[in-house]
Order: structure tokens, then sequence, then C-alpha cells
């Protein structure tokens, strides 16, 4: 080590100083100059006596040396001092001497070189983690930063050392003791390549899991809910490294038994035990069941009979024909906007079903009457009121839900005839008849009159 001198000329001394804890390791050394002077100079140590005398007319200096001896022996008898940074300093006094008046010799001092060691702690820990968030952003990141290897690093002794002494160690190379947990980055559910899609009660999602540094080798299990529950409850993760992240698919009503929020927590171990959890890490709203027509029931009054085929594909008959629609949610939804398209020849007809309580499904009524004669094809509808807006147009499946073809297969009733049992040749007769039609019915009537001999 290499260390100043200091150089008090009116006080005809020359001092340096060193550490209390240094300890001389070589032979120390000094250039002393001066101008040249018909004098002489003498330097000399309390204890050691005299160091230099010297004719100052024959030479410009002196190298003064001290051997590593003379160093340790001025050590010992230094006068000590207290600096403001704490530490103890060692006074080293060389006096100096001379026939003439010093200020006429222009003295000076270079090139001092006193070497010497000293033991002090250093301070590890904080620099090197200091440096680690520098580098790689946190201590968790290290493992994998590339970066830390050829990192230099600076240290500061302890406490109670110099304060201005720093060390630079180039190209570490560290041992890791890894007790570093985990480090979740984030939870999120897809389905299709879209985060976060809208996903409704009874579709299938997939949980993704990915932590900061992909630790591949980790287990991540997850619990639907807010807390970490019982084993039997866990769910486990598998690892995707296209995703880069660990993923679990999921059927929504496995966890849920009515829309609402679906929470997500998380533990995560790595491969040396190290765990972290994370109760309600995520959460995700689940929709109700999409609308889906389950059933569809037709019925008719008693005065409307079915002639042939089923009820949702048959020949209706009736003077008043009237019909009963029954609609049910294959998810057991009461908050659906419910209705049926009739359509004959290419006209509709829209009714409303609304939902029932007391039946526990959504009803409507059809009466057609005599203009209603016909083909008809009907088709259920079910859609949402709000929220995501899921409908379900094409009822029981494709094609038409039901077809009611409504006939009139039944002649006039109760004929009766009347007319005078004998007439005049030449007068005129009149012939009465009668017969009973269904509501809204309309004839029309022919008489053929047959003489003795035929018509």
């Amino acid at each position: 080590m290499t260390s100043s001198a200091i150089l008090n000329v009116p006080n005809a001394t020359l001092a340096f100083s060193l550490p209390s804890e240094a300890t001389p390791v070589g032979d120390g050394r000094l250039w002393l100059g001066w101008t040249l002077t018909d004098a002489d100079l003498t330097v000399t140590h309390q204890q050691l006596g005299t160091l230099l005398e010297a004719d100052t007319d024959e030479n410009p200096g002196h190298d003064l040396v001290f051997t590593q001896a003379q160093l340790t022996l001025m050590l010992t008898t230094a006068t000590s001092r207290s600096a403001n940074d704490g530490r103890v300093w060692l006074d080293v006094t060389l006096d100096l001497s001379s026939s003439t008046a010093l200020s006429n010799l222009a003295l000076s001092v270079g090139n001092v070189a006193v070497p010497w060691s000293m033991d002090a702690p250093l301070s590890l820990a904080a620099a090197t983690n200091a440096s680690i968030v520098q580098t790689c952003g946190s201590v968790y990141l290290s493992t994998t930063c590339g970066l830390i290897s050829s990192h230099d690093i600076l240290y500061a002794t302890g406490q109670g050392t110099d304060s201005g002494v720093h060390f630079s160690l180039s190209n570490p190379s560290f041992s890791w003791l890894d007790n570093e947990p985990p480090r979740l980055d984030r939870v999120v559910h897809r389905y299709g390549g879209v985060d976060q899609p809208d996903v409704r009660l009874g579709e299938r999602t997939v949980i993704v899991i990915e932590d900061l540094i992909d630790e591949s080798t980790a287990t991540v299990d997850v619990w639907f809910g807010t807390i970490i529950g019982a084993e039997a409850d866990r769910v486990a993760t598998s690892w995707n490294g296209g995703i880069g992240g660990w993923m679990a698919s999921i059927d929504t009503a496995d966890h849920l038994a009515t829309p609402g929020t679906m929470s997500v927590s998380v533990r995560m171990t790595d491969a040396r035990g190290n765990t972290v959890s994370a109760p309600a890490a995520y959460s995700f709203p689940v929709l109700d069941r999409m609308p889906e027509v389950a059933t569809l029931q037709v019925s008719a009054d008693e005065a409307t009979a079915l002639l042939e085929g089923t009820m949702l594909d048959g020949t209706w008959e009736g003077d008043a024909p009237n019909f009963a629609f029954r609609v049910t949610d294959a998810g057991n939804r009461n908050d659906l906007i419910a209705s049926l398209s009739l359509a004959r020849d290419g006209s509709t007809t829209t009714l409303d079903a609304p939902w029932v309580p007391s039946e526990g499904a959504y009803l409507a009524s059809w009466a057609p009457g005599r203009d209603g004669l016909g083909a008809w094809t009907v088709e259920a509808h079910l859609s949402e009121p709000n929220g995501a807006g899921g409908s379900d147009d094409d009822g029981l499946g494709p094609g038409h839900d039901a077809t009611l073809e409504l006939v009139d297969r039944t002649a006039p009733a109760n004929l009766s005839i009347s007319a005078p049992s004998t007439a005049l040749l030449g007068e005129d007769v009149t012939v009465t008849g009668s017969w009973s039609l269904s509501p809204d019915e309309h004839a029309v009537a022919s008489i053929t009159v047959f003489g003795p001999n035929g018509a």
C-alpha cells in the first residue's frame, strides 16, 4: 500500500500517519530534496536516533530508507489520535535540523512509499445483494441471470474500518443456496388462445399460472376458492412449454353450483421444496348457462282432436282449436325471454311465452280460428334480456321444432229439407233446407229437383 506524507516545514518536522491496525510489510522510503546550499541536514527519530546526516552542497537530495524493523518500532512509539471517522491513527514524527535556516534549503518530499497491511472485516452480503438486484432485478431472478457472473461487485470495509477503502471483485462465481420460493407472476383463465373470455356455468376453461422465471420443474396446485383448501379439493396442473406456464382444464360446473365469481388460490413448490401460497390469487365471473331449449310440449283443449301423428308432428281438427305451448330451459333458467314463431305460407305469427312459476316453464297459448287452417311450422326461442346476450334461436335443434296441420274434415250436420207435398202445374214451389256448421264456417247450398220421369 502507498500512503501520503505530511511535511510541516515551519515546525521543522516530517510526519506520516498509518492506521493503528497497520502492520509494516516491507521497507519504506521517501525522497527528501533540497536546494544545493553550503550547509548540513540531519534527520533523527526519538527512539532510533540519527537516520540521515548529509552535506546539502554535494547532492540535491537523498533517498531516505526505513527498514521494516524501524517502521515497526516507529509505530510502537508513535503518537495516537482519533479522527472524525472514528479511526485511530498513529502519527510518526521525524525531526529535521540544519546548520542553516531550513527555509534556505527549500525542502521537498516525494515518492513516499510505506508498505503496510491491515486486517479488516468486509461486508459482503449487502454489497452482493445490492449488485444482484442492480444487475438482475431481484435475488430471485438472479438464478437465471446470465449477467451476474461477469458483473464487478464493489465491497466496502465493515463497521469500525476506514470508510474510504473499497475492494472490487471482478467476474465473481457464486455458489447459490436456493431458499427462494417461486414467485407468482400472474393467473388467468384462457380458452381458444384468448385470455379472460366470457365463460358460463357448465362450460370448460383453462386456468393458466405463470411464475417469473418459468421453473418448469415446480409443482403447482390450485383450489377453486378464496383459501388453500383440503387436499381432496386440490386440482393439479401440468407444465406447458408452449404457453410458458402451468395449466389445468376445468368444467366450471364442477366447482360452482350457481353463476357467480370463481376464485382461484394457488400453491407453488419448486424442486428444492421452497413453497409459496397465494390464496385468492385470481377471480373471474362465471355467467349463467347459455340459453338452450330443453323441451317443447304442445297440447290442445278437449274440443281439439289429434287426428294423426304426434303432438309435435300431427294433424289436428276442432271447431275452435286452442293450443298451449310449454317450453323449458336446459339450465332451468327462469330469467329468459321466451317466444315461439309459427309460420305458414311465408307468414309468421310470434307468441310471447312468459315464465309461469307454478308450472316451472314458459307458457304460450294460441287460438288460430278457422283462418288458421293449413300446415304450420313451430320454432321455440330463448334469449337473455341483458348481460352477455346469449340466445338459442334454433330451439330443439336443426329444422323445425314442431309441425301442426289444422284441418276441417267434418261436413255440415243435421241437414233438413221441407217442401209442399202437392203443387199445381205452373205454380211456384218453395223448398226450405237447414243444417249445422262449425263456428265461422260458411257453406254453399244447391237443390236438384227431379220430376216423375227423372231430372
